[in-house]
């Protein structure tokens, strides 16, 4: 959840943004089951032993059936050790347990706040709830939270939508509850949206149905989630990319700067590692490229290919010098220079043949196709199928 969060502040303050998910893309309203009825679920939407088995963990909760076990992970796979009973209920895929939380957003008291300080206990906390309360506004403003006004020390109000109604019985026990010892019973603080919301930022969000099928995923938007609020939220800006599948598996980190520079990542269904860095400003990407004297074009085809590639990358022109000379069969050289150093990627061609075998492979490869083709579909489809 904090995750979305993050993706949607940095967005909207203009840092292009990237979000990685260990597990399955799940995009508002795309829930599988959301709208099913009952006799549309297996096994009259009971688990099935094998279930029961794999995910020892979520089933002993009761949560799991067959309309929502999708975004159950399965514990057989994902084992943990356990030395006295925890339910640890983790959420592999978009959005992850902001998909199935249970709603209840409380303000912490300025009590609460205090709590260290009054009690000589720890350190005192280093904020007040007076220079937080901004913050639950603002929150509470987006998301949509519903609640009834109170008054009350330990639960600080705040910017509610309309509270749902309390049932009969909820209303008689309130009233003796007041009656006899002087307490009083109210209804839960929700993030589901019991009226429309406040502000124009969540347009996919509509009001709650009550059909009591939210841990399936909920089509109307109505309760908050990564995946129906703030995640839409920052795509609008068009400054996020989202990526599932991606295992952070580790955090690469720049020892001469004293800072991290990027991720490591395995992809969950190839295992391919891929690093991703920031752009850093500081360097500066440029393009070399190199041929015999009797090569007219200039720039080279590739070069200017790889300049369009780098442009899209790093939003900016990529300048490209080209030397004709010789008998150069042909170098480019990729480059990221700064002040405090220069990484180069480099490709020579030792010889002419090099191009001779590609265009007989591209010849050999395009019998029988119609078309215009770049000679990357070739590529990507023999390394694919292995030829």
């Amino acid at each position: 959840m904090s995750g979305g969060w993050a993706a949607k502040e940095l967005t909207e303050k203009g840092l292009k943004t990237l979000v990685l998910e260990r597990g399955q893309m799940v995009r508002h309203p795309e829930y599988p089951t959301a709208l099913k009825d009952p006799w549309e679920l297996p096994y009259g939407n009971r688990i099935t032993q094998e279930t029961r088995k794999r995910k020892y963990v979520w089933s002993r909760t009761g949560y799991p059936t067959p309309a929502n076990e999708l975004w159950f992970t399965d514990d057989l796979d994902n084992p943990y050790i356990e030395e006295r009973p925890f339910d640890w209920l983790r959420a592999y895929h978009v959005g992850g347990r902001s998909m199935h939380w249970a709603r209840q957003s409380y303000r912490f008291s300025p009590m609460d706040f205090e709590a260290n300080a009054r009690e000589g206990v720890a350190i005192p906390w280093p904020v007040s709830y007076e220079e937080i309360a901004p913050w639950y506004d603002k929150v509470e403003t987006f998301a949509g939270i519903s609640g009834s006004i109170e008054g009350l020390p330990q639960l600080p109000d705040g910017k509610f939508l309309p509270p749902h109604d309390l049932n009969c019985v909820e209303i008689d026990f309130k009233k003796t509850l007041a009656d006899k010892l002087g307490r009083k019973l109210i209804i839960g603080r929700c993030a589901n949206l019991t009226a429309p919301l406040t502000h124009n930022e969540s347009p996919q969000r509509g009001t709650c149905q009550a059909r009591n099928m939210c841990i399936r995923g909920c089509p109307y938007g109505a309760y908050f989630s990564s995946v129906s609020a703030t995640l839409p939220s920052a795509e609008r800006t068009g400054n996020m990319t989202l990526l599932a599948d991606k295992i952070v598996y580790e955090v690469i980190y720049d020892n001469d700067k004293g800072r991290a520079s990027g991720v490591r990542v395995l992809d969950s269904n190839t295992g391919k590692q891929t690093d991703y860095f920031a752009k850093i400003d500081q360097y500066a990407p440029f393009i070399e490229e190199a041929h015999h004297s009797r090569k007219r074009d200039a720039p080279s085809g590739t070069a200017l290919r790889l300049g369009e590639f780098m442009k899209e990358r790093y939003e900016r022109d990529i300048p490209i010098s080209s030397t004709r000379a010789g008998y150069i069969p042909g170098t480019h050289r990729v480059g990221f220079d700064s002040e405090a150093d220069q990484v180069l990627l480099t490709h020579t061609a030792r010889s002419r043949q090099g191009f001779a075998s590609g265009a007989l492979l591209a010849a050999h490869w395009i019998i029988g196709r119609k078309g215009m083709f770049e000679f990357g579909e070739v590529v990507d489809e023999i390394v694919s199928d292995g030829s």
